[in-house]
């Protein structure tokens, strides 16, 4: 994919949310520990906002593709569901991107800085996160042998799972919507609003893909959900781009 100055201001923001959810400036322990920074920012408002931020490169492009009309060719080489299947592919890489290169920088950042104050870096993580000594788990038993790195590099990895499911949900509105800014904010609003339902609608915002504390205890350590939760929003958004983009070519003759 190319890198646009729309995919740099998402990564830039991105870093931001990122750095300021995780509290690092306020950080008086000592030492940089890397895992529980990122938990910690993530189980606040950084986690709410991404669903904005991993969209704003593709969804625009895919918006502003849908009002020149350049999509009737693109349909007429690659036919109706090779299309929607194509664009939510790469919205969902474009997400995962966005997501990829800002836990690369922030990650970066972190590290310069802990050098710079000579501080030790560490990967203990929140306590108990992931279980406990009375029901350990897979991700417990990495932190406690002092392999939190590796569950560290876990982490990351579901969130670029997390990214990847939101620029779905606003491509679907992109080809429903007549505003291209509401087409960008549309996955924002609906991870807020499914946030006040019940918890069987409120797991649709992608919440577990976190790797939240109870994952660890799904078979796979909570990946094999992870898979199938990516696997259906991509059937449903290529079901929505594909119906939607029907009506639009029949509307528009």
């Amino acid at each position: 994919m190319k890198i646009t100055k729309t995919f740099i201001v998402a990564v830039i923001l991105n870093v931001l949310f990122i750095y300021t959810g995780s509290e690092a400036m306020f950080n008086g322990t000592g030492r940089v520990d890397l895992l529980e920074l990122l938990q910690s920012s993530f189980g606040s408002l950084t986690g709410s906002v991404t669903p904005l931020v991993v969209c704003l490169p593709y969804v625009t492009r895919f918006y502003e593709e849908k009002i020149s009309g350049y999509y009737r060719l693109k349909i007429m080489r690659q036919g109706e569901l090779g299309y929607a299947m194509k664009h939510v592919w790469k919205a969902m890489l474009s997400g995962a991107m966005v997501m990829l290169a800002s836990l690369l920088v922030y990650t970066a950042i972190m590290c310069i800085d802990a050098m710079r104050q000579d501080l030790p870096i560490c990967f203990d993580g929140i306590v108990d996160e992931y279980g406990d000594p009375y029901m350990p788990t897979f991700y417990y038993n990495l932190v406690e042998q002092g392999k939190g790195g590796i569950m560290y590099i876990l982490l990351n990895v579901s969130l670029l799972f997390y990214a990847m499911i939101w620029p779905c949900y606003g491509i679907v509105a992109s080809v429903f919507v007549s505003n291209k800014r509401l087409a960008v904010v549309f996955p924002f609003l609906f991870k807020r609003v499914i946030g006040f339902m019940p918890g069987a609608v409120a797991y649709l915002g992608g919440r577990r893909l976190m790797l939240e504390s109870h994952m660890a205890y799904l078979p796979l350590g909570g990946f094999l959900y992870i898979a199938a939760f990516v696997t259906a929003a991509f059937l449903v958004a290529v079901l929505g781009v594909y119906l939607g983009m029907k009506a639009l070519m029949k509307r528009q003759g």
